[in-house]
C-alpha cells in the first residue's frame, strides 16, 4: 500500500506523510512550513470548526457594532 502524501498549499509539492510526521516540521522548496500537527483528518476538522466559529463570532460582533453606531448617529 502506498504511503499517503501531504501536499504543499502553495506549490503543490508532495511529501510522504511518514516523512513529515517523523521530522515534525518540513520546509518546502517554496518556503512554506509544514508542521506534522497541521495535517490529518481529525486535527484539520477541529481547526476548521474552531476557525469557522471564530469567524461567525466576529461577524456577529461587527454587525452589532454597525447597528449600534447607526442608532447613535441617527
Amino acid at each position: 500500500m502506498k504511503d499517503p502524501f501531504v501536499t504543499c498549499a502553495l506549490c503543490g509539492h508532495q511529501f510522504p506523510e511518514s516523512f513529515v510526521s517523523n521530522r515534525g516540521l518540513v520546509v518546502c522548496t517554496c518556503g512554506l512550513r509544514i508542521d506534522s500537527s497541521s495535517f490529518g483528518v481529525a486535527a484539520g476538522s477541529k481547526n476548521h470548526a474552531l476557525t469557522f466559529m471564530l469567524l461567525a463570532a466576529v461577524i456577529v460582533l461587527l454587525s452589532a457594532a454597525v447597528v449600534l453606531a447607526r442608532r447613535l448617529v441617527g
